[in-house]
């Protein structure tokens, strides 16, 4: 599970963990590896969070938690991110924040990012776009995928 890093819709933060420690968990959690404390704190200055990083889950507005939920995922530098609308709860201007951060990351790391959303303008944005109509697959242009 160290490759896939995940961005789940209702966030799945810990309400006892501070924003820095919910986002060094999943690194915590792999055992012979340090966290890489330079990274976090980028990652967090990035999504303008370095200075919530000690406060709680229930501190955070949503979109705030969205950001946490998301700098986790990216914590361990996964292979695949697995995204359910990252950008959902965000505004338009922190949402291109956030969309320029996950091209960033996918450059930087190599990374395939897979992302759920149903906001037309993100999924314009993405190298490669499949709908799902009335339970049918679809490419981008509406023709059935085989």
């Amino acid at each position: 599970m160290r490759n896939i890093g995940f961005v789940f819709q209702n966030y799945s933060l810990m309400p006892v963990l501070n924003v820095y420690d919910n986002v060094a968990l999943p690194v915590t959690f792999d055992k012979g590896r340090h966290v890489d404390h330079p990274f976090i704190q980028e990652l967090l200055k990035e999504l303008g969070l370095w200075d919530k990083r000690r406060k709680y889950p229930s501190e955070l507005s949503g979109g705030q938690q969205q950001r946490v939920a998301l700098a986790r995922a990216l914590a361990n530098k996964p292979a695949l991110l697995l995204a359910d609308e990252p950008t959902g709860n965000l505004d338009s201007r922190t949402t291109a924040e956030v969309m320029g951060l996950l091209r960033m990351s996918a450059r930087k790391f190599h990374q395939t990012i897979l992302m759920v959303t149903h906001n037309e303008l993100i999924a314009q944005s993405c190298d490669r776009s499949i709908s799902i109509e009335d339970g049918q697959l679809l490419k981008k242009g509406g023709d059935n995928l085989d």
